[in-house]
Formats: C-alpha cells, sequence, structure tokens
C-alpha cells in the first residue's frame, strides 16, 4: 500500500464504522421498541411514501437494463469475439432489459398505482396496497406504450453514453456491469428467501393489535407474511452500485452519486416504516445485507465505490496551490 492508500484507508474505515454503528444501533433499537416506533410514525395516507412504494423500485431494474446495454455495446463493438457469441450477448441482453423493465417493474408500478386510486376513490388508506402472494397483472394499452418509450429512452441515452467510452473504459464497464447485476440477484434472492422463512407480519396487517406481534428476531416459519426483512428497501438500495458506473477519472462525482444513492436507500427505509408496511427491524436489516453484500463484491472484484485516493491527490495539490510561495 503506498502513501496515498494508507491516507485514505482511515476516510474509508470512518465511513464503514459511523454507517455500521448507526445500522447496529437501530437493529438494537428495534429489538425492544419495533412496535412502538411504527406506531408513533406510521401513517398509511401519506403520499410521499404512497408514491415511493407505488412508483420507487426503480433502481434495480434500471442498473440491469443499463448492464443489458453495456454487454449488447460491448459485443456490438468487439469484432474480435466469435460471431455467434457476439449474436447470444446482443440478443440476451436486448430481451432481458426487457423482461426486467416488464415484470421487474412495469408491471408492479402500474398495478400499485392503480390500486392506490381505486383504494383513494373507495375510501381507504392511500398506501395500504400490497403484493404478498399475488400475481400481478399488467392493465391497458397504456403500460404497453410506457413500456416502449421507457426502454427506448434507456437504450438510446446508454447507447449513446457508451459510444463515447474508450475499449479501456468499456471493458471496465463490462466488468462493472456483470458484478452490479449480480448483486441485484443475490441480494434479491437472499431477502426473498428470508421473508417466507421469518413469516413476521407487517405493521398494518396487526391493525393496532399486538397479538401476532414478533421482534425481528424471531423467526414464525412460511404462513404467508413477508415483513422482514424489506424488499423495496433492498431494491432501492441496490442503487448504489451505481457509482461503479461512474467514469473513474472524475473522483468528485463518485462522490457525489455515491452520497446521492446512499441517501435514497435511507429514505426508502424510512417511507416502509412511515406507511406501516414494514418495521423498523425490516428495513435497517435490509439495508444492512444489501449494503455489505456491495462491500463484499466491491473488494472481491476490486472495484472501489469511490476513489478516495485521488480526492485527496486532488486536495492535497490544491491546498499547495493556494499556499503562498516562501
Amino acid at each position: 500500500m503506498d502513501q496515498t492508500q494508507k491516507l485514505n484507508a482511515p476516510i474509508r474505515q470512518h465511513i464503514f464504522l459511523i454507517v455500521a454503528g448507526i445500522l447496529l444501533l437501530l437493529l438494537a433499537a428495534a429489538a425492544g421498541f419495533d412496535w412502538q416506533i411504527s406506531q408513533t410514525i406510521g401513517n398509511m395516507n401519506d403520499p410521499f411514501a404512497t408514491l415511493f412504494q407505488d412508483v420507487g423500485l426503480w433502481t434495480a431494474p434500471l442498473i440491469i437494463m443499463i448492464s443489458c446495454n453495456i454487454v449488447c455495446h460491448y459485443a456490438m463493438r468487439s469484432a474480435q469475439l466469435a460471431w455467434y457469441i457476439r449474436i447470444l450477448m446482443i440478443v440476451g441482453s436486448v430481451i432481458y432489459a426487457g423482461w426486467e423493465l416488464w415484470a421487474g417493474y412495469l408491471k408492479y408500478a402500474m398495478t400499485m398505482v392503480i390500486t392506490s386510486i381505486n383504494d383513494i376513490n373507495a375510501g381507504k388508506p392511500m398506501g395500504m396496497a400490497n403484493s404478498d402472494g399475488s400475481k400481478l397483472a399488467l392493465p391497458g394499452a397504456t403500460s404497453l406504450i410506457l413500456f416502449i418509450v421507457l426502454y427506448i429512452a434507456v437504450f438510446a441515452g446508454s447507447q449513446y453514453w457508451l459510444s463515447h467510452k474508450s475499449d479501456e473504459q468499456l471493458h471496465y464497464l463490462l466488468k462493472v456491469a456483470v458484478v452490479a447485476t449480480l448483486v441485484c440477484i443475490m441480494s434479491d434472492q437472499i431477502v426473498n428467501a428470508m421473508k417466507t422463512f421469518w413469516g413476521r407480519f407487517r405493521p398494518y396487517e396487526l391493525n393496532g393489535n399486538p397479538a401476532h406481534f414478533t421482534s425481528w428476531f424471531h423467526p414464525n416459519g412460511a404462513n404467508g407474511h413477508m415483513s422482514f426483512p424489506s424488499g423495496h428497501t433492498q431494491t432501492a438500495a441496490t442503487i448504489l452500485t451505481l457509482t461503479w458506473f461512474v467514469d473513474r477519472d472524475k473522483p468528485k462525482r463518485q462522490r457525489l452519486v455515491f452520497w446521492l444513492t446512499f441517501a435514497y436507500g435511507a429514505l426508502m427505509a424510512y417511507t416502509r416504516v412511515r406507511i406501516l408496511a414494514h418495521f423498523t427491524g425490516d428495513v435497517t436489516m435490509s439495508l444492512i445485507l444489501t449494503w455489505s453484500l456491495i462491500l463484499i463484491m466491491a473488494a472481491v472484484a476490486q472495484l472501489p465505490l469511490v476513489n478516495w485516493e485521488a480526492l485527496t491527490a486532488q486536495a492535497k495539490s490544491k491546498k499547495l496551490d493556494t499556499q503562498p510561495a516562501s
């Protein structure tokens, strides 16, 4: 490790220790006060939390769609690959991107929006929509039009962005695409498996009656209830991987994207507790699981989220430039 890396090690460690400390404190607090926190801040008629619930799951699908476009662009540009490999990469990435948009996001979002509108018209709380164990049906031609518009927008935007990348940058992005997609898939599988096994009642399902309330550390087995951990929070937290897609020679932009995406995951966690869809322990565990997985993959694949070394070097250079000459 060179001197610059040694100087930056404390920065990374401080961020990790502060965030880990906060999350562990929240988890400890949730063990004793989950019910009280939920009853204090919960409001199923919060329009902001409802908006996040209905349309806020765009993060993982967007990451996967961008990754698919990277694979597609790499195949189109890489003449050294066998023609059949290139065709497989292009066709596979185009289909997977479409499937992720259609089944991974649009079907859910449109169904939830329509359900919320129907609930409002029926005098029910706007945030009570829930897809646990249900089969979502994508309604109307409007959804098909939205699918086409969104798919073209992401495809055109991604291909324009990638057309300005060098071969070296594109090769790096291909690695990022594989790792980021793996994070999205693995975190989703882990959380969904735990949801089924834990069988925890959602706050609104209890309707103010703690008779069936259990702490987050108490699994109930598969019973159709899926509060722990939070799937919305897990999906939102994966947007932190977007930092990997930022050019490595732009550390300030990396840092900006890092904190913005970090904040989005935390904000989604709050809205899930606010709308009585989850307890504090549910969302905290999702953040721990997803962010830990990202850190592990970053270390294994040698893909730091932020080039702290470059930021420190820039700061030192700026400081030297502003010092008066002796």
